[in-house]
């Protein structure tokens, strides 16, 4: 797996935090996808 070329190991990174740290389904789902749809926007 290429780290530098993968937007989606950074968003699934952070969307697992967020569920480890809230237990909400909607939140973990949210978050990873506006960490996903930012990183393609912003960096990759």
């Amino acid at each position: 797996v290429e780290i530098t070329d993968n937007a989606r190991l950074p968003a699934a990174i952070l969307a697992v935090l967020v569920a480890w740290l809230t237990r909400s389904v909607l939140a973990t789902i949210g978050s990873g996808l506006a960490a996903l749809w930012c990183l393609n926007w912003l960096i990759f």
